[in-house]
């Protein structure tokens, strides 16, 4: 069965996932897929650290076993204990990743989609000893200190604090500038979030 299906490109069609919640019949991470539209604005983006591409997890995805890396695994698993339900737009689950020609239009289309997210998550990865102080000192901040709140003026300052705050000494990661700039000009809010699986 295929989980994919033609996506239109005279509407700025794009695909959305969400997470089910868990069932007492699989035990399984599963997901439902369907199409949407950017300028509906009724979804969250989430930007991750791909991470090794042969450490992977199967799930379900419209009820079809689908592989995907364990990082993007441990992100959907902390969204769903953290109770998001809303539509998502991830882009190795969205794009079809098998089909060039959809890629690379998709692709071009990630500046316009993040930018119409009504929110962007960005999962930074499995905690180390590093960001567990970082997250601590943050939660003291104040009760909405997991969530920053980017400003044009503090775009190049947070990207840099940010790969600071959160380098990985075994897989350091980069915090991708053009996932990061279209929220940071329509000053949507962006929620960074480490986790322990």
């Amino acid at each position: 069965m295929a989980i994919y299906k033609y996506l239109r490109r005279d509407n700025s069609q794009i695909r959305l996932v969400r997470v089910l919640p868990p069932s007492l019949h699989d035990i399984r991470l599963s997901l439902e897929l369907r199409h949407g539209y950017i300028a509906d604005g009724t979804y969250s983006a989430l930007s991750y650290v791909w991470g090794d591409s042969s450490d992977q997890e199967y799930i379900l995805v419209n009820r079809v076993l689908f592989r995907i890396r364990r990082n993007l695994y441990q992100a959907l698993m902390q969204l769903r204990r953290n109770g998001v339900i809303g539509w998502l737009w991830i882009d190795s689950l969205c794009i079809q990743q098998k089909n060039i020609d959809e890629k690379s239009y998709q692709v071009g289309l990630m500046r316009e989609i993040f930018s119409s997210a009504s929110q962007v998550y960005s999962w930074l990865g499995e905690g180390t000893p590093s960001t567990d102080v970082a997250m601590d000192f943050c939660a003291r901040i104040g009760p909405k200190a997991a969530m920053v709140e980017l400003d044009k003026r503090f775009d190049s300052y947070l990207v840099c604090y940010l790969k600071k705050l959160f380098a990985y000494p075994k897989d350091p990661f980069s915090l991708n500038l053009e996932v990061i700039r279209p929220f940071v000009s329509q000053h949507k809010l962006a929620t960074f979030f480490v986790g322990l699986i």
